[in-house]
């Protein structure tokens, strides 16, 4: 594992093995998450990362959860969106 920080992109990418990234996808407006053609986590990007830590390369685990939390309204919205899926799949089964 290893971290690279970028400061021009104000981004940190956390490499997490040498796997070859086969999907990349959008967690949040802040987190991209890469995966490997298994469907393996192996890389995390977060955009913004100076609104998190003030110092980028000691950036600690509490930071880093905290970073890539997902925010209450995109917890509330995926909520939702279980909801309305498992009331779809109701109506098409009577």
């Amino acid at each position: 594992m290893y971290v690279t920080h970028s400061p021009t992109a104000n981004a940190l990418y956390i490499k997490l093995n040498n796997q070859v990234v086969a999907q990349t996808k959008k967690a949040s407006d802040s987190v991209i998450l890469d995966f490997d053609a298994d469907g393996h986590l192996i890389g995390i990007e977060l955009l913004d990362v100076g609104e998190y830590v003030d110092n980028p390369s000691t950036i600690t685990y509490e930071q880093l959860t905290e970073a890539i939390r997902p925010s209450e309204e995109t917890i509330r919205a995926q909520r939702q969106a279980i909801k309305e899926a498992r009331q779809k799949r109701k109506t098409k089964t009577k």
